[in-house]
């Protein structure tokens, strides 16, 4: 754990315009945001979720810059951790009430989870400061990866003794996304999309979140269009409940991708998506959308 001293220090390095780090030690970890950015707010006017998940992870990043969970001391110049999955439970009032959250301080924990041979997976929850309701309950599995053989590889022993922990925030998940859906149904719903300089990050390949904007655009278009049952509209004005997503390969500038989507053929709160560069699968992800401002979360 960090003494008081250290903790100061944290927190200066962690400071920028409208975020403070408020606590780092080596399991657990705050980030305090000075209100909702509003260059976060989409064209209905609510939080979107690609940047729901930016907010978190940028939360998560700076945590770690500060010592949180040491990841600075299990990477080199060749072994570099890369996000593979990452999951989200999301409460309706983050949707519904933006209006009302936009200038309120949001605080973003982070908490140590499991650590398996070359993965590691973490907790994160959003809320409003000094509520006890989380707004989002997040947990993402990253693997490190060694770029000189092109593979996965352990995790320091110290390491994975160190940080192993039971805790999941997300235990009751009511969808999955699986390796298999890079199978898509023959009547999908393709959107191409081109990557954009400005959709990458400093590794010059696209951000993470990036892909879930690419997922709400192709559901949006699909919706339009009138291909999903009951959804009709611009799907920004639906809440998301949930979401996974499988992160499986790397696109950059330039680039097309096809998005598919499908709905499930049984529970129409389902939407499904499988991200392609040409033959190669790049994600798959599965949303659970509510079915307005009152959804109550099932």
């Amino acid at each position: 754990m960090a003494s008081s001293g250290d903790s100061t220090r944290q927190e200066e390095k962690g400071q920028s315009g409208h975020r403070a780090v408020l606590l780092v030690t080596s399991h657990h970890g705050q980030v305090l945001y000075r209100g909702i950015p509003l260059d976060y707010i989409d064209r209905t006017g609510h939080i979107s979720v690609w940047n729901v998940a930016k907010m978190i992870s940028s939360a998560v990043d700076v945590l770690c810059r500060c010592g949180y969970t040491e990841r600075e001391a299990a990477l080199t110049d060749t072994r570099r951790a890369f996000l593979v999955r990452q999951r989200l439970v999301i409460s309706p009032r983050l949707h519904s009430e933006t209006s009302k959250i936009i200038d309120t301080n949001i605080l973003v924990t982070a908490t140590a989870g499991k650590v398996g041979k070359s993965s590691r997976t973490s907790n994160a929850e959003l809320r409003s400061s000094g509520s006890d309701v989380a707004f989002v309950k997040c947990a993402y599995t990253g693997v490190l990866f060694d770029t000189n053989i092109n593979r996965p590889v352990p995790y320091p022993k110290w390491f994975a003794e160190k940080y192993c922990s039971p805790l999941s925030y997300i235990d009751n998940s009511h969808i999955q996304a699986k390796k298999d859906m890079v199978s898509f149904p023959s009547n999908a719903h393709r959107t191409q999309l081109k990557v954009r300089h400005s959709d990458t990050d400093f590794n010059m390949h696209v951000a993470n979140a990036e892909y879930l904007r690419y997922c709400m655009e192709a559901a949006t278009d699909a919706s339009i269009s009138g291909y999903f049952r009951h959804f009709s509209r611009d799907m920004c004005w639906y809440p998301v409940l949930e979401l996974d997503i499988i992160y499986l390969a790397q696109s950059r500038p330039g680039e097309m991708l096809d998005v598919y989507t499908w709905q499930d053929e049984y529970d129409i709160q389902a939407i499904y998506f499988s991200i392609h560069r040409d033959r190669t699968a790049i994600a798959v992800s599965a949303f659970k959308f509510g079915f307005g401002e009152n959804t109550s979360h099932l």
